[in-house]
């Protein structure tokens, strides 16, 4: 006869560390106020290439993307944030990064030299670079189900057409909806417009399906509504 023997105890899981950023670099309260920079690595038939990525902690807007044939180096990651200053014509007051080996003194002090605060998420903690690490999820899945080219040019063109998408027409729940580009400016939604059953005017909607250059997989809808007035009975 077996006998079993007594339960094992429930795994403990250690506790989820919280990160102990100050508020203002958590959660900002205007655009270009705290980028966020960080890597992965997409592999393209045998290729591996290495995308590095700056998105805006408030709009989530993409701000740079670009792709290596190599692990970029402190030098490429600071010259990077450099020309998004420059191309944007902004200067955010933070940077936040990992602990990552090429952000450590030297890249350090090049981001300080900009005027900008560098800050480094706490070990084994995920949230305070969450905003980046989602646009990187988001790309892999694209990535996944289309065609990608092999040269590292050919594959930064086609990653600038998805950080165009993104920024335009991708909509994001944390600002209800708006897309990176509209938050951005500020943009506020228009008012709802009521239409009666039995009103004299009724809309008359057209949708459409459009893409970024022929992606399919970056589509947006282009919606019209016009208003018509009913006969009367």
């Amino acid at each position: 006869m077996l006998q079993e023997g007594p339960p094992s105890p429930a795994k403990q899981h250690a506790p989820v560390r919280v990160t102990k950023a100050p508020a203002h670099v958590r959660h900002p309260a205007k655009p270009n106020q705290v980028w966020h920079l960080d890597m992965t690595e997409i592999g393209v038939l045998w290729k591996r290439i290495e995308i590095a990525a700056i998105v805006d902690g408030f709009s989530r807007k993409i701000i740079a993307m670009k792709a290596f044939g190599c692990r970029p180096t402190s030098k490429d990651l600071a010259e990077l944030v450099e020309s998004s200053i420059e191309s944007g014509g902004a200067s955010p007051s933070f940077l936040v990064t990992d602990h990552g080996s090429q952000f450590r003194s030297g890249f350090r002090a090049s981001i300080e030299s900009l005027g900008m605060t560098h800050v480094r998420c706490q070990v084994r903690t995920w949230q305070l670079n969450a905003k980046v690490e989602r646009v990187f999820k988001d790309l892999k899945m694209w990535v996944r189900r289309s065609a990608m080219p092999i040269g590292v040019k050919a594959i930064q063109r086609r990653i600038d057409t998805y950080a165009k998408w993104h920024n335009r027409y991708r909509p994001h729940s944390a600002h209800g909806t708006l897309t990176p580009d509209e938050a951005e400016q500020c943009v506020h939604r228009p008012e709802t417009v009521t239409y009666r059953q039995k009103g004299e005017i009724e809309p008359r909607i057209k949708m459409r399906r459009r893409c970024v250059r022929g992606d399919p997989r970056l589509a947006y809808p282009v919606i019209r509504v016009s208003e018509g007035r009913l006969d009367a009975a």
